[in-house]
This record gives structure tokens, sequence and C-alpha cells, in this order.
């Protein structure tokens, strides 16, 4: 079954690059619908104003996300995984990226086989 993004969400991930020297890195949740052609991630939350933030580290706040995943599956959405950034140009996962991913994957009460993890390089 084929995976599609949303514009709306390339747009407002792509926003957030880190096309400047010492921009921080963002991120946030990503969150689905299933429609007859596939599962579609249509919105993308993040970041919030208490993340913890920096050159080479994202850290997202939590409480905000938990809420945000609430509200929209109340909308049909359901949280699928997460996106940040990278300051490269094409970015890979970090040992960190994969064991964070990991715990989410492990931690949440769902049935999904697998989950998304997006990370935005700083080109487009």
């Amino acid at each position: 079954m084929p995976v599609v993004i949303a514009d709306a969400v390339l747009r407002r991930v792509y926003r957030q690059r880190q096309i400047h020297p010492a921009g921080p890195e963002a991120g946030g949740g990503l969150f689905m619908c299933s429609a007859a052609s596939g599962l579609i991630v249509v919105q993308a939350t993040g970041p919030y104003p208490a993340d913890v933030r920096g050159r080479y580290h994202f850290r997202a706040q939590l409480d905000q996300l938990n809420a945000d995943v609430q509200r929209l599956r109340r909308k049909g959405r359901y949280f699928v995984g997460m996106w940040h950034t990278h300051p490269e140009d094409y970015p890979s996962p970090s040992v960190r990226d994969l064991q964070a991913m990991e715990r989410l994957f492990c931690a949440n009460q769902h049935t999904l086989s697998a989950m998304m993890l997006m990370i935005v390089g700083r080109t487009r």
C-alpha cells in the first residue's frame, strides 16, 4: 500500500529547514488518514515552544505532542511517526534517531507494524 505525503505537510516541514548556519533542529508529529488508494500523511505538528532545540539535537515537548495525538484522533487522524530536520543536504538517521523511534514504537499503543521517520535536509 503506497504512502502519500500531502503537499501541505511538505510545505510545513520545508519551512523549518536548517538553511542558516546557526539554525536549530525542529520537529514534530506526523498524522495520517486512510484512503482507498493508500495511506495519506495529511498533517504535521510542531515545532512547539517548549521543545529542546539545538543545532544538532531536537526533543519534542511530549505533553503538547500527546495532546495533539488525542485531539487529532478525534478528527480521524492517526499518529504515524515523527519528523525533524538535520543540518545536512541529504540527511540520514543517526543512531540516536533510530533508538528514539524504537522507543516511540514500543511505548505507544497502536496497531501499526511500523512507524514513519521523516528527516528534512537543507535541500528540497
